[in-house]
């Protein structure tokens, strides 16, 4: 047994057939998608692992046939379906994926917010300094002696964004089980 053999990652090479770089490049990228989409969909550890495993195998296997690994990887199908099939919906709340979410809605917001200033302001300085209103926050800019003044706002539609987006990803009312009549 070879140190190659007893590999536990899915990169076992097939006795017989060595895999080109095109083909072993393809499969990694492969079993990589696979592994994005099973995070994506929370697929179970044990469960993702064993998946990439056997795909990564039997995709260096496919590497000795027509059209090589990815020739296979088309025949497959969509790596997103293979890794939603593994997915057993337990119709629980999704606390993680809600809060990833947020975050992520945070953070575009506030960047979209600090752009949006920032070019408003421009234009505030551009016409010799002031204050108004933006998105319903109200921004200050004023120029004296080399130095610039700013202030503004975070505003509310972070304040609304965020919760909003928590909730419709996290589903809470999904804890409310309505009760079936048998």
């Amino acid at each position: 047994m070879t140190a190659r053999d007893d590999r536990t990652d899915g990169r076992a090479e097939v006795p017989g057939t060595t895999p080109s770089r095109r083909d072993r490049v393809s499969a990694w990228w492969a079993v990589l998608q696979l592994d994005l989409w099973q995070d994506w969909y929370a697929v179970p550890g044990p469960t993702g692992r064993a998946m990439r495993r056997e795909l990564g195998a039997n995709l260096l296997e496919a590497a000795g046939e027509p059209g090589g690994v990815p020739g296979a990887v088309r025949r497959l199908g969509s790596l997103r379906e293979l890794a939603r099939e593994a997915v057993v919906d337990t119709g629980g709340v999704r606390w993680g994926r809600g809060a990833t979410g947020a975050m992520v809605t945070f953070a575009v917001v506030l960047l979209a917010q600090l752009v949006l200033a920032s070019v408003y302001v421009d234009g505030l300085l551009a016409a010799g300094g002031g204050t108004g209103t933006l998105l319903g926050n109200e921004v200050a800019a004023t120029e004296d002696g080399g130095g610039v003044s700013v202030t503004a706002g975070l505003g509310g539609w972070l304040l609304l964004a965020v919760p909003l987006v928590f909730l419709l990803v996290a589903r809470p009312w999904r804890l409310v089980r309505r009760a079936v009549p048998a």
